[in-house]
């Protein structure tokens, strides 16, 4: 931790590194990680271009095998808004460029929280656009064939409501989720569910 603003994004399948949001007061804030080695978490360290840039990147998921990464930035040449991108880990170890998603996925409007899950065919995050039942709902897409995405599709309630959803995350086995939600009743703005 710092003086500046940090929060959680994520942690690999493995449980062996932890990705971070961090922000040091600046207009944008950058994804960071840290990895678990001889039992302990070592320093943060910033991720490189292209993953960052001058503008915002704030969440991020790392597929099963560690070579594929999906996150959200606000770059000028999304769609709109944030949109979705991936970068594939190189044989020399660095990180490839950043790919939208495309209009598969991502729409003129907000698209945030990438979860890749770890049979590495379904990608669940939260969205403003498409048929969102109010805010962020999230959404769930399929890996066809080819390489891209089927048409998103909302989940749907009990998860989804006329709040904001967000920051889902599945279990590997498929029987829990856990996701962020800004409920009536909840004890706060946003409460983990």
């Amino acid at each position: 931790n710092t003086a500046g603003h940090e929060a959680t994004i994520s942690i690999s399948h493995s449980g062996s590194k932890l990705f971070l949001y961090r922000s040091d007061g600046a207009l944008y804030g950058d994804i960071w990680y840290s990895e678990f080695r001889d039992g302990k978490w070592h320093p943060p360290v910033k991720l490189p271009e292209p993953l960052n840039s001058p503008y915002w990147e704030g969440s991020a998921s790392l597929s099963l095998d560690e070579k594929t990464i999906y996150f959200a930035s606000n770059r000028p040449d999304g769609l709109g808004g944030k949109d979705l991108y991936k970068s594939e880990q190189q044989t020399d170890g660095s990180w490839g460029p950043a790919v939208s998603l495309g209009a598969e996925v991502n729409t003129p409007y907000d698209e945030d929280a990438p979860y890749i899950h770890a049979n590495s065919e379904v990608l669940y995050f939260s969205s403003k656009g498409f048929n969102s039942i109010g805010g962020y709902d999230v959404f769930i897409a399929r890996r066809l064939p080819g390489g891209g995405w089927d048409k998103p599709q909302n989940i749907g309630y009990p998860i989804n409501t006329a709040g904001d959803d967000a920051l889902f995350a599945i279990s590997d086995d498929g029987l829990r989720s856990y996701f962020s939600s800004e409920r009536l009743h909840g004890h706060g703005a946003q409460d983990i569910y």
